[in-house]
């Protein structure tokens, strides 16, 4: 499912964001 691949790489880039905050 398309949508739900966008979701998952959405997700990834927030979970990247903050890892490269606190890093």
């Amino acid at each position: 499912n398309e949508l739900h691949l966008q979701m998952i790489d959405y997700h990834i880039g927030l979970f990247r964001a903050i890892v490269n905050k606190s890093a």
